[in-house]
């Protein structure tokens, strides 16, 4: 699962090492209660509640998991997509037998694996 606060798949919001975000805006200066833009509406979805930077509906990078890019312009090292590993590319993962602890399915590794 990605955190809820910062985007970044891994670790989830109540270990997150950044500061709270408000999840109607990504502020760190208020909480979602006292939110200015908390009657906004997203233009990525059309819900009522939350803006673009917070909006879950937003494809993450395949590589890293980051929001913001997708994994042809991802700054990071490419990653093989069953294990996480910059070393070697998925056609020659050792993981690719080995079942997903997330997702239950066979072929990549909980770190890889893209079910929120």
């Amino acid at each position: 699962k990605a955190c809820n606060n910062c985007g970044v798949i891994g670790h989830l919001a109540g270990a997150c090492p950044d500061p709270a975000q408000c999840h109607a805006c990504g502020s760190t200066a208020h909480v979602v209660a006292d939110c200015p833009n908390r009657d906004k509406t997203c233009d990525i979805c059309g819900r009522v509640g939350h803006l673009r930077a917070k909006c879950r509906q937003v494809k993450r990078c395949n590589n890293c998991g980051v929001v913001g890019h997708l994994a042809g312009a991802c700054p990071e090292p490419a990653q093989c997509h069953a294990c996480g590993s910059t070393a070697h590319v998925v056609a020659d993962c050792p993981h690719t037998d080995e079942t997903c602890d997330i997702c239950g399915r066979v072929g990549h590794l909980a770190v890889k694996c893209r079910r929120d």
